[in-house]
């Protein structure tokens, strides 16, 4: 295993601990010396590197045992020793991938936790305590003393909730969402993704999963309600835009308010239906014609709604329509009246939130990445596998991979990634992350 002529070898110590490497071989002899001194356990076991003569490093795992004399003195060591050379590289492989994992889980803001229900301990990530402001290296609790720092108007929701779901042994995924109340008077909106694990009897023995800080996203949508009351009151006790649409003579009749909102002067340009329906996009002109339509065919008396994108001269505008058929004495329909709301920064706002959140699953589920070294004294970039294949390129190619990622960087943003790679050389700086 270890490649050395049995016949040259002289079987010493000091020939043995010379195959272990300067750095390490104070430990293994403090350790074994600390086991002949104490040799509490039947077996002893320690791991350690070996440079050995052909050149080869590896790893390895020995378990041996203490013979003694018959007074007691102790007399020599037998036991085995086992190549763990690929199962250290594999676990070293999944630390360096966990630890670039857990930059993407700070970046985006997410956080892992557990709670094992036998022993009521709640344990938080590292990743959670930077979420949280928690400066702490550990954190575990009761569910009850975690429930603490839980906003004190969500605090029984979420209890009742947990407790629901563990009754009826709950086995798919769920979520929910509630206010931290963190000690420096800020607050942390988390949303939860949950599920619980069984025994073998389906008794629930833990719940663990992920917390993702949706603050960001919570504030877009207190935004959009107090906008959205806003708009209510306005409806109700203002004239925002009004329009009419004498149906007998085919003639639109539109607010100044309204013209404003358009960016028309005057009824000019749409001064009949075919005009103004002429203005509304083409992804929902079809629709909302076949919803007047509809309305008109079946004489409907109620007031009714619909949104509609407008496709003006100054740009694309939002509209909310609120409006109401009137019908002469015979039945047949004379006109529609009603009041038209510009809501443009509202749907804006609503992209935005849904922009936030395919980033935050698009943070959760993320796989794609690849890794790299940059020797800065030679100026050397060593890519991986997986990098290679994000870049398209073919890892046998002579193609120098430093020039060819400063190529496809966006001309605005080399200055300041390159700012950034100037700031990460100081040793204060451990991790350096941008995008």
């Amino acid at each position: 295993m270890l490649s050395i002529d049995k016949d040259s070898y002289e079987p010493v110590l000091e020939n043995y601990l010379g195959l272990i490497p300067e750095y390490d071989r104070r430990r293994v002899v403090d350790s074994v010396e600390e086991y002949i001194g104490n040799p509490v356990d039947d077996v002893f076991e320690y791991a350690h590197e070996m440079l050995l003569p052909d050149g080869r490093e590896i790893w390895l795992e020995v378990r041996c045992k203490l013979h003694f004399y018959a007074d007691g003195r102790p007399y020599y060591f037998s036991g085995v020793a086992i190549d763990v050379t690929q199962a250290r590289k594999r676990k070293q492989l999944l630390i360096t991938k966990r630890d670039s994992l857990s930059l993407l889980m700070v970046s985006a803001k997410i956080g892992e936790f557990e709670w094992d229900l036998q022993k009521d301990e709640v344990v938080l990530s590292k990743e959670l305590l930077v979420v949280l402001g928690l400066e702490v290296t550990k954190y575990a609790s009761t569910f009850e003393e975690y429930l603490t720092i839980v906003s004190e108007g969500y605090r029984d929701d979420v209890k009742v909730l947990v407790e629901d779901k563990l009754e009826e042994r709950y086995k798919e995924e769920f979520d929910y969402e509630y206010l931290v109340s963190l000690s420096n008077d800020l607050s942390v909106w988390l949303l939860m993704r949950v599920k619980l694990s069984f025994d073998q009897d389906g008794l629930p023995i833990k719940m663990s999963g992920l917390a993702i800080d949706v603050t960001e996203r919570k504030g877009q949508e207190l935004k959009i309600k107090e906008a959205r009351s806003s708009l209510l009151a306005v409806m109700n006790y203002a004239k925002v835009g009004e329009f009419e649409w004498d149906i007998q003579n085919d003639e639109t009749i539109l607010s100044q308010e309204l013209l404003r909102i358009l960016g028309f002067e005057t009824n000019e340009l749409v001064s009949n239906f075919e005009e103004y329906v002429g203005f509304i996009d083409e992804s929902c002109r079809s629709k909302i014609t076949e919803l007047i339509t509809g309305k008109l065919t079946e004489q409907y008396k109620e007031e009714f709604e619909y949104e509609q994108l407008m496709n003006l001269p100054k740009g694309f505008v939002w509209m909310l329509i609120r409006l109401k058929i009137q019908y002469a004495e015979s039945g047949a329909p004379c006109s529609m009246k009603g009041i038209a709301v510009d809501i443009t920064s509202l749907k804006d706002a609503e992209q935005k939130i849904r922009e936030s959140e395919e980033r935050l699953k698009l943070a959760s589920q993320i796989t794609n990445m690849g890794s790299f070294d940059f020797v800065v004294s030679v100026g050397e970039v060593v890519w991986d596998d997986q990098l290679h294949g994000i870049f398209g390129l073919d890892p046998k190619s002579t193609l120098d991979r430093s020039e060819y990622f400063n190529s496809v960087i966006h001309p605005d943003d080399k200055e300041r990634i390159q700012n950034t790679f100037n700031e990460s050389m100081s040793p204060a700086n451990e991790d350096t992350l941008f995008e």
